[in-house]
């Protein structure tokens, strides 16, 4: 090979040097690009994920919220007709000036249809108590008398504090009190979230079901949610569904409605 040849063909073969260096190195450049890119969507779909779970918990914390106000406004509701009643009893006073209001744990009754559900029974429909009807003491308009008002106060207590088979029984006393009055359908409701609490959902959809039984309820919007979440805990999804449709369309702009299409939600 000549002189001309070689100075040809050695700058040619550095050249060519070069460039397959060059490319090794966008060969290995782009591979990490891949690696980089990868990583990033796979960081993007933990945050997505994140983020669903951030507004899942959020929205918990919102529905646990409006629960608390609603139990803070019955409080106050309850308060305002104590006091109305020992307004009126100071010209009215009773036999006895002191009234003797028992503890939850005093009304206990022996054989109740949620010591049926503990015991794994199934409840037997015999009487008026233990049906889907609504008790004969609902009353609707009539206020219900101080004592009455004492062991309402003394079972949502009991509720609040998260003694939910106490809270039931003090509740269910109240309903064998018989005493006609519009707090009744109070009473199944909060047997029916006690029952819940417990994890009787059997017995939760029935006390629901039998507050939605009492005429001119302001509990029907709750109860009906009740229901729903009684019915999906039961595995009935289908029928779940249904009755939050049904609280979508009858209580539109409701703390109920928003959390019956949060649950729908959760179940497509």
């Amino acid at each position: 090979m000549n002189v001309l040849s070689k100075r040809i063909v050695l700058p040619i073969a550095m050249l060519i040097a070069l460039l397959s260096q060059a490319c090794v190195s966008l060969i290995e450049l782009e591979e990490e690009n891949l690696a980089l890119r990868s990583r990033i969507d796979s960081l993007e779909i933990q945050l997505a994920e994140f983020r669903s779970h951030s507004d899942l918990v959020l929205d918990r914390l919102a529905a646990i919220e409006r629960e608390n106000l609603q139990l803070d406004d019955k409080n106050k509701q309850l308060t305002a007709r104590l006091a109305e009643s020992l307004h009126y009893n100071e010209g009215h006073p009773p036999a006895s000036s002191t009234i003797d209001i028992p503890t939850a744990e005093d009304v206990y009754i022996e054989g109740t249809l949620i010591d049926a559900v503990d015991s794994g029974d199934t409840p037997v429909v015999a009487d008026a108590q233990s049906s889907l009807a609504a008790p004969p003491s609902y009353r609707h308009g009539v206020a219900p008398d101080l004592e009455f008002l004492g062991y309402y106060q003394t079972a949502l207590s009991a509720y609040n504090s998260g003694r939910y088979e106490e809270a039931y029984r003090a509740f269910e006393h109240l309903l064998r009190e018989d005493k006609p009055n519009d707090m009744v359908d109070n009473c199944l409701y909060w047997m029916g979230e006690a029952a819940m609490k417990s994890g009787k959902h059997e017995m939760a959809l029935q006390c629901f079901t039998r507050t939605l039984k009492c005429a001119g309820t302001d509990k029907a919007a709750a109860a009906k949610l009740g229901r729903a979440r009684a019915l999906l805990a039961l595995a009935k999804n289908t029928e779940a569904r249904r009755v939050l449709e049904q609280v979508r369309q009858e209580h539109r702009g409701s703390n109920e409605a928003e959390e019956a299409l949060r649950l729908l939600r959760s179940l497509r």
